[in-house]
């Protein structure tokens, strides 16, 4: 009943003054590069779930931390089964352009990179990187937004001695619902 009590309060702050996004991430490419050459490729169609919270404002600026976790996501290509995701925490800030529009730029941290038994082949230990993203957005109501945008995480993979840089930049668009 204690744990109740101190968790309560906690989540019903965190549901008032937060917002859920669901995102398609589409038009994306992965890329891992290391001394002995690198590797570029399309992705299919992959899903990112989301959550703001925001922190404060001031006037047509709003700023929060929030995390997302992805979907694993495949490799458009034949024969490769491999799919990988990010989980990552951020800050955001928000301008508000107009009430029917508003601009968003999210920074941060990939904490998990993490990858299906084909994409992790060879038991590579695997690290995440910096995330950041641009977008804009158009609220339907008090509740309800639209946001597209332009967003990349960084990662690491180790391969015994091999160090391999990791980028995945794709194009977004979301579905947002505030509390």
């Amino acid at each position: 009943m204690r744990k109740i009590l101190i968790v309560l309060p906690f989540v019903i702050t965190v549901s008032l003054f937060g917002q859920l996004r669901v995102s398609a991430d589409m038009g994306s490419v992965f890329k891992a590069e290391n001394a002995g050459g690198s590797f570029e490729s399309d992705t299919k169609l992959g899903f990112t779930l989301g959550y703001d919270y925001g922190i404060g404002s001031s006037g047509a600026i709003e700023y929060g931390a929030g995390g997302e976790y992805q979907l694993n996501r495949g490799f458009d290509e034949e024969g490769n089964d491999g799919a990988f995701g990010f989980t990552s925490v951020y800050g955001f800030g928000k301008y508000n352009i107009s009430e029917a529009m508003y601009a968003v730029s999210r920074v941060g941290y990939a904490v998990m990179f993490t990858g299906n038994d084909d994409f992790t082949e060879g038991d590579p230990d695997l690290g995440g990187g910096v995330l950041w993203s641009l977008g804009f957005g158009y609220p339907f109501n008090d509740q309800m937004a639209f946001e597209g945008g332009y967003a990349s995480n960084a990662g690491t993979a180790k391969f015994g001695t091999v160090d391999t840089d990791i980028t995945y930049a794709r194009g977004y668009f979301s579905f947002i619902y505030s509390f």
